[in-house]
């Protein structure tokens, strides 16, 4: 689908197409998509190009089986998360989301660790949600 558009429109339309995610939209997501219980004030906004990336803490969500995947868990139960929403270009392509998942998985796999795509709510490792672009167009992330 998007490999007959040019490279230099689909660049316009990723940075045209970044969502408009607040730090309270992004607890709520992860809260809804993920079932975690983000800590009040523990939200970031972390920069990114085209995307919009949250470092968040959370308890609750998927255990985290690897003690590796602990970095910085609290004994509180207190885990640390990164939410990622991709622009509306990779939106529409679940293929290029799904391999990079399974990127990861692989270099885990291999002995090396790397972050990993936690299950949704729904047991799916994509987690869909509609959020206006800058045009104010509702799009599904």
């Amino acid at each position: 689908a998007m490999s007959g558009t040019p490279a230099l429109l689909l660049e316009v339309a990723r940075k045209a197409e970044k969502p408009i995610v607040t730090l309270e939209d992004a607890a709520g997501l992860a809260q809804r998509l993920f079932g975690l219980d983000p800590v009040p004030g523990s939200v970031e906004d972390l920069d990114s190009y085209d995307d919009r990336n949250f470092r968040l803490s959370a308890r609750g969500g998927e255990a985290l089986l690897v003690p590796a995947d602990a970095n910085e868990a609290s004994p509180a139960g207190v885990a640390h998360y990164v939410l990622k929403v991709h622009n509306g270009v990779e939106s529409m392509d679940l293929g290029f989301i799904d391999a990079q998942n399974l990127a990861m998985l692989r270099v885990r796999a291999s002995g090396i660790w790397c972050p990993r795509a936690l299950s949704s709510v729904d047991s799916t490792l994509i987690a869909r949600a509609e959020l206006p672009l800058a045009n104010g167009t509702l799009r599904s992330h």
